[in-house]
């Protein structure tokens, strides 16, 4: 998603908030799945209840985050994070052949 969202040259309101449609729905859809394994019982419902105000914590900071970054640093770091994210799946797989 972020290899196809940076190359789109969204500006970086566009960018957060279409990759916040993609996951919502992505996650939606997994609800299916979770139901039909019985992951949706009463013990991990309340465990995600208690996570309310993290996650709450999470947006504000985003949200501060998303207005004091400058747009050309914004960019700078979802390239970095891409790169990132690319060495360590390429260490994953590496390594998972030995």
């Amino acid at each position: 998603m972020s290899v196809y969202l940076l190359r789109a040259n969204l500006d970086k309101t566009q960018y957060v908030a279409t990759a916040a449609v993609i996951f919502t729905a992505i996650n939606y859809v997994k609800l299916i799945p979770y139901g039909l394994l019985g992951q949706l019982n009463s013990t991990n419902i309340l465990l995600s209840l208690c996570f309310i105000p993290v996650a709450f914590i999470g947006v504000q900071l985003g949200a501060w985050l998303h207005y004091k970054l400058p747009t050309t640093l914004f960019f700078k770091y979802m390239y970095c994070f891409l790169f990132l994210t690319g060495i360590k799946l390429i260490w994953d797989g590496v390594s998972a052949l030995n």
